[in-house]
């Protein structure tokens, strides 16, 4: 019954087929072209002699230069990643939250970068919407008080545009490769007022090689925001009580490093007030930050205060 096919049917369905073709033999090259990039971008992270001794860049200035968002994909992909005028840089998925801040010379190669592939000048939009479950790239460029936004697929995009995204991918790949897995457990979901609630950050180096870390002397921190919270705070987020608020630490720059596998936790107490002194009620979300570079932040738990 089904022998009378329809010629523009089977003209349609073969040019699916061999975009859908196209598009895997493509994201083979994505990934075969980041691996060798992060190969040969082992450093980018690694600060100069003269940064090693200045103190750790604490948050972004406030002044985004690059920023990319990756969404789409066959297993639904949220990223983004911001690159700070300050060298200071932050990638975000549904499981990670890594903060660091580049090298001078990364951070220059990439502005250079886009000035040379004339950024600025591109189409504001390269996306086929006939191409399904592809990777959908948002990429913003900030300049010299101009900022150009471009919208992409990565097989619609012309040869320049390909380029950024490559690099830009490479770095998120080389990012994650040299930063650790953070998770954070409480010893209860509910915290009555007049008890305690253990916190513990725990640190692993989930890489085949040894990660090491530019820190301080405040390795970590542990905070807690108002309940709906989704995502670690900023500037501008309202925390509640963090363990390092009221604490002084040793201007210092030392070097740790962890070998595949090793794990390290840190441990404090709260007592279910804020930092005003003031005990909290309800449902709120903690969380923990590990300070350092890379470093960045755990994905936040919720805790019910109760009296």
């Amino acid at each position: 019954m089904f022998t009378n096919v329809n010629p523009q049917f089977s003209m349609y369905h073969h040019s699916i087929s061999k975009r859908f073709t196209t598009m895997k033999l493509s994201l083979l090259l994505i990934l075969s072209a980041a691996f060798v990039w992060s190969c040969d971008h082992a450093n980018l992270f690694s600060p100069t002699p003269d940064e090693k001794n200045q103190l750790l860049v604490d948050e972004p200035s406030g002044q985004t230069v690059i920023e990319m968002n990756v969404t789409g994909g066959f297993a639904g992909v949220n990223e983004q990643l911001l690159i700070d005028a300050n060298r200071f840089i932050r990638f975000s998925d549904q499981s990670r939250h890594i903060e660091t801040t580049l090298s001078t010379e990364e951070h220059s190669r990439l502005v250079a970068l886009f000035i040379e592939k004339d950024f600025m000048h591109l189409n504001s939009s390269y996306v086929d919407a006939r191409i399904a479950d592809a990777f959908q790239f948002r990429v913003i460029f900030r300049y010299s008080g101009s900022a150009k936004e471009v919208a992409t697929d990565y097989f619609t995009a012309p040869s320049e545009l390909k380029t950024l995204v490559d690099n830009l991918r490479g770095l998120i790949d080389d990012l994650r490769r040299q930063s650790l897995t953070l998770k954070i457990k409480t010893s209860a979901e509910t915290l009555r007022h007049g008890e305690k609630l253990t916190l513990a950050l725990t640190a692993t180096n989930r890489n085949d090689s040894p990660v090491t870390l530019q820190t301080g002397g405040q390795k970590f921190d542990f905070f807690v925001l108002p309940g709906g919270a989704v995502t670690a705070p900023t500037r501008s987020s309202s925390v509640l009580w963090n363990w390092a608020h009221d604490k002084a630490f040793i201007a210092i720059v030392e070097a740790i490093t962890f070998q595949p596998d090793e794990s390290r936790t840190y441990t404090v107490e709260w007592d279910g007030r804020n930092n005003d002194g003031d005990l909290l009620e309800g449902e709120v979300w903690l969380g923990a930050r590990l300070v350092a570079r890379p470093g960045g932040y755990s994905p936040l738990r919720p805790v019910v205060v109760t009296k």
